[in-house]
């Protein structure tokens, strides 16, 4: 009677690893197809899993695109050249501009009455700015070399003028 019991199971046991290899390799695929839309999961067998194992993972996705922000700057009027003491004024700032060009610095020191000296160039020397009022020097790069505008106040440099 054993035997005839395990020549029962073996058909039985085949039908249902037979099921589970059709189910892992993707026999629904055709309705997904005619339906135009994708599973929501994909199966796939994995080699490190016994036979007849499924491995279910999630939907792949597209992560969002990163964006970007752009370090250079591009000064929209040539030759314009604005300071603010305290916010982009700094000894290491370089503007360079070609030998020739009209120059116009826009310089305001919002904390204190401050007189600006740019060496080499006649900027009206001696003239006090209020605190926050801002004033504006126009005059042509003729020199070629390296310029640093200062306080007369505090001899503190606000960025240095590169002719070339």
């Amino acid at each position: 009677m054993t035997t005839v019991r395990v020549r029962q199971l073996i058909p039985a046991a085949i039908v249902v690893v037979a099921m589970v290899c059709l189910s892992a390799c993707g026999s629904d695929e055709s309705s997904a197809t005619t339906t135009g839309t994708a599973p929501a999961t994909e199966t796939t067998p994995s080699t490190a899993e016994p036979a007849g194992t499924t491995v279910v993972t999630a939907p792949r996705t597209t992560p969002p695109p990163i964006p970007t922000v752009s370090t250079t700057t591009t000064t929209t009027i040539p030759g314009l050249i604005s300071v603010t003491v305290g916010v982009d004024s700094s000894p290491d700032r370089i503007e360079q501009v070609a030998l020739g060009t009209e120059v116009t610095l826009v310089i305001v020191n919002p904390d204190a009455d401050d007189e600006f000296h740019l060496h080499g160039f006649d900027l009206g020397d001696g003239a006090v700015v209020p605190a926050g009022q801002s004033a504006s020097f126009t005059f042509t790069a003729n020199e070629v070399g390296s310029f640093a505008l200062e306080s007369h106040v505090t001899d503190e440099v606000y960025l240095v003028l590169e002719v070339s």
